[in-house]
């Protein structure tokens, strides 16, 4: 079960092309962006609608019933996290793909899906994640005592090095201000830390999220730096994106949860001064890996002798844990184990 979403394409091809598409069922939710099955499998799209929504539980109940896995990419449907309470015997089959909203929503919940997520995540068999602190948190907040498998989840957290070197003729500094809309971004607060420095140019992603959000920060970063902000409105081909991650000098995200990690993850592989909150799972996993990162509440836009030797290093590091070949073998784990 997986939503529709960004990452659904490149893990359809990772299916595809390194194992058997036959073996596997796809159960997707979502407005459809154009995504395909993998070639060989067989699979259900869920796009709205009671007559789609009935048929589409038929086929969950069916296929899940069948699965000697089931692999629920984020739990975001809360029908479908009753209907799978409902099932108890289904339970040790599950493996949950820690998202990382459908965890932390755990503040924001009302108290009768917080029971049912917790009846259920505390009966799962595996939790997949490649984040410590995102485990401990769902051990910690619902009661999660399945297995524990190291998994980079999707492409998007596959560091790729398909740069070149760019010498920009430019004199300001190029920033990359959050990677969406979310106001979770906080970009009025990234916006405060920069307003003292000059010579400066933000590129400001926020194509997807909340419309409403997009519009109120570009209009506050125009006011503010005026032709020094570059908000990006529109979906960019990805390899216009990776290029643009190459031109970029310096990147900030103040989200306070784990977010924007294939961004971070493709930054710091290019060598890139990447500023994070402190204390956040994903500050705590590039510590945990000698992958330095810097507060972002203590902004220096330069690059010191001891800084240029320290990314260089990120830039190893970051391709070693952070390889295609580490997530097949990952998911090939998972797939084969009790086979």
């Amino acid at each position: 079960m997986v939503p529709e979403s960004t990452f659904f394409n490149s893990f359809s091809k990772l299916i595809e092309n390194h194992f058997l598409p036959k073996e596997h069922y796809f159960w997707t939710f979502g407005k459809v962006i154009k995504s395909n099955f993998p070639k060989g499998s067989k699979g259900f799209k869920y796009t709205g609608g009671i007559l789609k929504f009935l048929n589409g539980l038929a086929v969950f109940i069916y296929y899940s019933n069948k699965a000697d896995k089931i692999v629920i990419h984020g739990l975001f449907r809360n029908e479908f996290t009753l209907l799978l309470l409902l099932m108890p015997w289904l339970h040790k089959r599950c493996h949950w793909v820690i998202w990382g909203g459908d965890l932390y929503s755990y503040t924001k919940e009302t108290s009768f899906i917080r029971v049912v997520k917790t009846l259920l995540i505390s009966r799962i068999g595996y939790l997949l994640t490649y984040l410590p602190e995102d485990l401990e948190k769902a051990r910690k907040w619902y009661k999660a005592k399945g297995k524990h498998y190291e998994c980079l989840m999707y492409e998007s957290n596959v560091f790729v090095d398909n740069s070149t070197d760019i010498k920009s003729c430019s004199t300001n500094k190029k920033i990359l201000v959050g990677n969406s809309s979310d106001p979770s971004n906080n970009h009025s607060e990234i916006f405060e830390f920069l307003a003292r420095f000059e010579d400066i140019r933000l590129y400001i992603p926020l194509t997807y999220g909340c419309r409403k959000n997009a519009l109120y920060i570009r209009d506050l970063a125009i006011r503010k730096f005026q032709k020094s902000a570059i908000p990006i409105m529109d979906n960019m081909p990805y390899e216009e994106y990776l290029a643009l991650l190459a031109d970029i000098e310096f990147a900030i995200f103040y989200h306070p949860r784990q977010q924007a990690m294939g961004n971070t993850i493709n930054l710091l592989g290019l060598g890139k001064k990447v500023f994070l909150r402190k204390g956040t799972s994903q500050w705590q996993l590039f510590e945990m890996l000698g992958i330095k990162t810097y507060d972002a509440e203590s902004i220096e836009l330069n690059i010191s002798q001891e800084d240029a030797k320290l990314l260089s290093e990120n830039r190893v590091k970051v391709s070693e844990y952070f390889s295609k070949d580490k997530l097949i073998e990952q998911y090939r784990a998972i797939f084969n184990e009790n086979r």
